[in-house]
């Protein structure tokens, strides 16, 4: 794994800039109501959620929606669709809606169970779908990523020869943040598609600079064999509220649609009418995307003066190696009033560091100083 190179303008700089107001109008970050912990001030930087979110639209769309919530959403489903159809200039037929992207993952599983696919990917990624596959006897091929944690596309597209199942590309990946631009990643997805089904897993593609220009949506119409996910549980702030989306061709929707038990409404009103207000809140997209990027660059010049390695970012979270720190980091790190989820990866510990708010980030590299450089 290598060290990032140092950000050129240095940690004086970018906390200066975390200083300022928040940009565009952001809102402050918003409470935590999750009940996963009895410690109810504990700083969650474990689960790559949004601090900033819902969206102020999404919050005045759910109180509307109350009202109307003693009747089924069928409404709201079928416009969501036809929201999302124009959002990404596409017909509403190319659009499966779930309850958060963990439903999509679940209803593919279910599909390459059923017709004997296996799935090939990489190892170390999101293996939410190839585990619970494996319940319905799919196999999972891995290949290792490459020595900077990337996606290692050319013998991944070598292992695919062989390979008549599905083929999962997380982009950017999680946990390590790696990213791949579409210079690689169209005749990946062109080579593959062609012959055999490939899911492009987009979770936290939002926080790119280029947002979802960079999407391998725009390929869907010429390639059938391609499925695409994504979720409003990052950027959107909605991770409690569950919606997510598949695109892909109106013919492999039709089969997982098929699969799906409650009639397309397993998602609940207030949670579609959030969704649909978020697609029409540009400005808390950008403020988000923009204050995480920073508060981001500031938590890696800090681990960079640390010498502590990391793989290259793009989303939401920092995966680094704290493989030198002795003892329980998990423990340590709940002591300091932080949940953070420590795991091991080829023999060796790391930390997938989510981004939380600017003075969460700051408590965090005033607190776990002494963890870092004194091990």
């Amino acid at each position: 794994m290598n060290r990032r190179q140092l950000l050129k303008t240095g940690p004086s700089g970018l906390v200066g800039l975390l200083s300022a107001p928040y940009l565009l109008g952001a809102p402050k970050p918003a409470p935590d109501p999750c009940t996963c912990t009895s410690i109810e001030e504990m700083i969650r930087l474990c689960c790559n959620e949004n601090p900033y979110g819902p969206s102020p639209l999404a919050r005045e769309a759910i109180q509307q929606s109350i009202r109307k919530g003693n009747r089924y959403p069928r409404r709201l489903h079928r416009s969501l669709k036809e929201q999302l159809a124009e959002y990404h200039s596409l017909s509403p037929d190319h659009f499966l809606i779930g309850s958060g992207s963990a439903q999509i993952l679940q209803l593919i599983a279910l599909w390459l169970g059923m017709e004997q696919k296996h799935i090939l990917s990489a190892d170390n990624t999101f293996a939410w779908m190839m585990k619970y596959a494996a319940q319905f006897g799919s196999q999972w091929t891995k290949v290792p990523l490459d020595e900077n944690q990337y996606f290692d596309l050319p013998t991944l597209r070598q292992a695919a020869s062989n390979h008549e199942g599905l083929v999962y590309l997380c982009n950017p990946n999680n946990p390590t943040g790696t990213y791949l631009g579409p210079e690689r990643v169209e005749p990946f997805c062109r080579s593959i598609a062609a012959r055999q089904p490939l899911l492009v897993d987009e979770a936290y593609i939002e926080y790119l600079e280029g947002g979802e220009s960079e999407s391998a949506i725009a390929w869907i119409k010429e390639l059938p064999q391609l499925m695409v996910c994504r979720t409003f549980s990052k950027l959107y702030g909605m991770a409690g509220l569950r919606v997510g989306y598949l695109v892909a061709h109106p013919e492999r929707i039709k089969e997982l649609e098929a699969l799906e038990a409650g009639f397309g409404m397993n998602v609940s009103a207030t949670s579609l009418a959030a969704a649909s207000a978020s697609l029409k809140d540009e400005e808390f997209r950008q403020s988000s995307r923009i204050q995480t990027q920073s508060v981001r660059q500031f938590v890696q010049a800090q681990l960079e003066e640390w010498n502590v390695p990391m793989a290259d970012a793009s989303a939401n979270f920092v995966f680094c190696n704290v493989d030198h720190i002795k003892g329980d980091l998990k423990a340590a790190l709940k002591d300091e009033n932080f949940q953070l989820w420590p795991f091991e990866h080829n023999g060796q510990k790391v930390l997938r560091l989510t981004i939380g708010s600017k003075e969460e980030m700051e408590q965090f590299c005033q607190k776990m100083q002494p963890h870092f450089t004194n091990s």
